[in-house]
């Protein structure tokens, strides 16, 4: 299959852009022994290498939808400057901004 139809929606961060695929997304802090799919690029180590799964779907009626679910990070998540807890599932929407640790990513839908 061909990647780029693939490509559901995006995070944008310190000009540059991570695509996200239809279905799960683990997403973390680049490092050699991250395991995510998405990695963010960032000097910023109070990313989790692992710190939360973006999930986008087609709904019934066509349109995309987007979830996020915090897991085993140990750093805090924000999403629009409200705490994410453990285990907590949030809808996203396009224009989003999620905090990993001090960074600051918007999701956006394609």
């Amino acid at each position: 299959m061909n990647e780029n139809l693939n490509r559901s929606a995006v995070l944008e961060a310190n000009g540059k852009t991570y695509f996200l695929k239809e279905g799960e997304n683990l997403v973390g802090r680049k490092s050699p022994f991250s395991i995510v799919d998405v990695q963010i690029e960032s000097i910023d180590h109070t990313i989790s290498r692992y710190c939360c799964k973006i999930t986008v779907f087609t709904a019934p009626d066509g349109t995309k939808k987007a979830i996020l679910k915090k897991e085993r990070s140990k750093s805090p998540i924000f999403v629009n400057k409200i705490q994410v807890l453990d285990c907590d599932t949030l809808w996203l929407h396009d224009g989003t901004e999620i905090q990993l640790g001090t960074t600051v990513l918007t999701f956006r839908l394609l």
